[in-house]
C-alpha cells in the first residue's frame, strides 16, 4: 500500500512538472508564437500589412519574422503609394528598409505634386512636398528651377511679394539668374515710369547678387536709370528725368544701401537667419552692426534637437518639428523658445508665458496645458520641465528616477537642462541643483560654483562657467566629459554622448561619440547655434547656412 501511495505521488508529480513546462515553456516558447505567426501570416494575405508588421516585430528572433515584419512594412508602403499617401509610404518604406528605386518612385511622386502645387500658385504645399525628396535624389538639382519659373510668373504678373517669398528659396547657385530677373523686372517697371516699383526691383536684384556680383549689377541698374532718363528728357519731361538721373551712381553706398534695405525687410518678416548675413554684407553702414550683434543671442535658440533623428527649429514664432518621419510645423504657436524631447516630442513656450505641446505623449509628458507665467522649457526622453519668471521649477511626465517629483522645492533658477532620466536647475548664484537618475554620477553637481550655463546629455552634465571654460560629471564611456582643457567658450552643448562647445570667435570644438560624424566640427566658422542630438550635430552660420553632421 505504502509504495502504492509513493508511486501516486511521484505520477502527480510528474504530470505537474509536464503540465509547467508545458504551460511555462514549451506554449510560450513554441506555441504561442507559432500561433501568432500564423495569425500574422493571415493578416498578410489580407493586406492588413500594418497590424502583421507589428505583430511580426513582436516576436523578435522567432523564425523569420524580422525579415517578415520587413516585406510587411514595405507592402503597406506600397499600398499607401498607390492610394496617394506619400507621408505614410515614406513612413513605412523607412520602417521597412526600402531600397533605392523604391524611393526614388516616391521621390518622383513628391517632385511631381509639387510643382504641381507651385503651378497652383500654392507654395507651402510644393515646398511640403519638396522637403520630403531624399538627401541625394537627382530631383534636388530641378527643384530652384521649378521655383525659378515660379517667381518669373509671379513678377510678369506684378506679385512682388509673392515673388520675392518664392525666389528666397533658390540656392546660392541660382542667385545670379534671380538677380538677372529682379533686375529685368526693374526695368520693366521703368518704361512706365514707376519708380517705386522700379528701386524695390533693383534693391533686391543687389540683395540676391551677393559681393561677387554687385559691381556688373550695380552698373547695368545705373544704366536702366540712366536710359529711362534719357526718355524722359527726349519726351520733354526734364524734371522726371532729373529724379531718373539722381538715382544713378554706382558707389559702395548705394549697394550697402540696398542691402541694408533687404536686410531690414527679412528681419522685419522674421527670416532672421537671412537677415542677419545681409546685415554683415551691409557691414559699417547705418546700425547694421549693432542690429547684427543683437540677432545673434536670438538665433542661439534656434535649433533644439532630441532623440535620434529628430529636431526642432525656432523661426519668427513658427515651429518646425522634423525626424525621420517626415517635417510638421506649428505657425499658430507664437513660441519664443522652444525644446525638443528625446522621445520625440516638442514643447513651446509663448509670448504670454503658455506652454504648448505636440508630438510623443508618453508617460504624461504633455500634460502642461495649466502652466503659466513660464519663460524657458527643457525635455528629457520623457519627462518635461518649465521655469516660472519667479524662479520656480514645473515638471510632468516620467518620474520613475525622481526627475519630475524633485523639482518641485527648487528656487531662485535661472535656466534648466534635462537629461534622459534627470534634471538640472542653474541658479542664480551659480551653483547647480539636479534630481532623478545618478547612476553614472550625471547629478553630482552640488560642489559646482560659477556657472553661467548647462546642458544635459543622455548620462551626462555639462557646464560653463563665466570665465569661458567648462566642467563635466557623469558617463564618460565616450570621452563626453573631456571638457576641462577648453576655454574662450560662448556656449555648450550636449548630444546624448557628445559635446560640443561654441567659442567667441565663432568656432568649435567637440568630444565624445563620434561613430557617426557628429564631432567633426573642425573647419566650421562664423558659427551662430548649434543643437545636439542622439549621434547627430547641427550647426547654423551667420550667412544662413544649415549644417547637419552624423546620423
Amino acid at each position: 500500500m505504502r509504495k502504492l501511495f509513493v508511486l501516486l505521488i511521484a505520477v502527480s508529480l510528474a504530470l505537474i512538472i509536464a503540465a509547467g513546462v508545458f504551460f511555462f515553456y514549451y506554449f510560450p516558447v513554441k506555441m504561442r508564437p507559432a500561433r501568432e505567426y500564423r495569425a500574422a501570416s493571415a493578416q498578410f494575405d489580407r493586406g492588413e500589412y500594418v497590424s502583421a508588421a507589428l505583430q511580426f516585430e513582436d516576436m523578435k528572433g522567432y523564425s523569420d519574422s524580422a525579415e517578415r515584419a520587413k516585406a510587411a512594412w514595405l507592402a503597406a508602403g506600397d499600398a499607401a503609394f498607390k492610394e496617394g499617401d506619400l507621408a505614410q509610404t515614406r513612413t513605412y518604406y523607412l520602417k521597412g528598409g526600402a531600397d533605392t528605386q523604391m524611393f526614388e518612385k516616391l521621390d518622383s511622386e513628391y517632385y511631381k505634386q509639387g510643382v504641381q502645387a507651385y503651378a497652383d500658385n500654392k507654395r507651402v504645399e510644393a515646398e511640403n512636398c519638396f522637403s520630403c525628396i531624399s538627401e541625394g535624389s537627382a530631383y534636388l538639382a530641378l527643384l530652384d528651377q521649378v521655383r525659378i519659373s515660379c517667381g518669373e510668373r509671379f513678377l510678369k504678373d506684378g506679385d512682388l511679394e509673392s515673388a520675392e517669398k518664392v525666389l528666397r528659396l533658390c540656392g546660392d547657385a541660382s542667385r545670379s539668374e534671380i538677380s538677372g530677373l529682379w533686375t529685368d523686372a526693374g526695368s520693366e517697371r521703368l518704361t512706365t515710369y514707376d519708380l517705386s516699383g522700379a528701386s524695390y526691383c533693383f534693391a533686391k536684384a543687389i540683395a540676391f547678387a551677393g559681393d561677387e556680383l554687385n559691381d556688373a549689377v550695380t552698373r547695368r541698374i545705373d544704366e536702366e536709370w540712366a536710359a529711362a532718363a534719357r526718355r524722359a528728357s527726349a519726351e520733354g519731361n526734364s524734371a522726371l528725368a532729373d529724379k531718373l538721373l539722381a538715382r544713378t551712381g554706382s558707389s559702395s553706398e548705394v549697394r550697402l544701401a540696398a542691402v541694408y534695405t533687404e536686410a531690414a525687410s527679412a528681419e522685419a518678416e522674421g527670416r532672421l537667419a537671412e537677415a542677419l548675413a545681409l546685415y554683415c554684407r551691409a557691414a559699417g553702414y547705418s546700425d547694421a552692426d549693432a542690429r547684427a550683434d543683437a540677432l545673434r543671442p536670438r538665433l542661439r535658440s534656434y535649433f533644439n534637437a532630441g532623440g535620434s533623428g529628430c529636431f526642432a527649429t525656432l523661426e519668427d514664432g513658427k515651429v518646425g518639428f522634423e525626424g525621420d518621419w517626415g517635417v510638421y510645423t506649428a505657425p499658430d504657436w507664437n513660441a519664443v523658445s522652444i525644446a525638443c524631447g528625446m522621445s520625440r516630442f516638442v514643447l513651446g513656450v509663448t509670448e504670454d508665458g503658455r506652454v504648448t505641446f505636440t508630438g510623443n505623449d508618453s508617460d504624461g509628458c504633455g500634460a502642461v496645458g495649466s502652466w503659466s507665467g513660464v519663460t524657458a522649457v527643457a525635455a528629457g526622453r520623457s519627462h518635461s520641465v518649465a521655469l516660472t519668471s519667479d524662479g520656480r521649477v514645473l515638471a510632468c511626465g516620467a518620474d520613475d528616477a525622481g526627475q519630475v517629483s524633485g523639482v518641485a522645492s527648487w528656487e531662485g533658477v535661472t535656466a534648466v537642462a534635462c537629461g534622459a532620466r534627470f534634471t538640472v536647475g542653474l541658479k542664480s548664484d551659480g551653483t547647480l541643483l539636479a534630481c532623478g537618475d545618478d547612476s553614472s554620477g550625471q547629478c553630482g553637481v552640488s560642489g559646482v560654483t560659477g556657472a553661467a550655463a548647462v546642458a544635459c546629455g543622455a548620462a551626462h552634465t555639462v557646464w560653463l562657467r563665466s570665465d569661458g571654460t567648462a566642467g563635466a560629471v557623469g558617463d564618460d564611456s565616450f570621452g563626453q566629459c573631456g571638457v576641462s582643457s577648453w576655454s574662450g567658450l560662448a556656449a555648450v552643448f550636449a548630444g546624448a554622448n557628445h559635446t560640443v562647445g561654441l567659442l567667441r570667435d565663432g568656432t568649435l570644438i567637440a568630444c565624445g561619440d563620434n561613430s557617426h560624424g557628429e564631432c567633426e566640427v573642425a573647419g566650421y566658422t562664423g558659427v551662430l547655434s548649434v543643437a545636439c542630438g542622439d549621434g547627430f550635430t547641427l550647426i547654423l552660420t551667420e550667412n544662413g547656412t544649415r549644417i547637419r553632421l552624423g546620423n
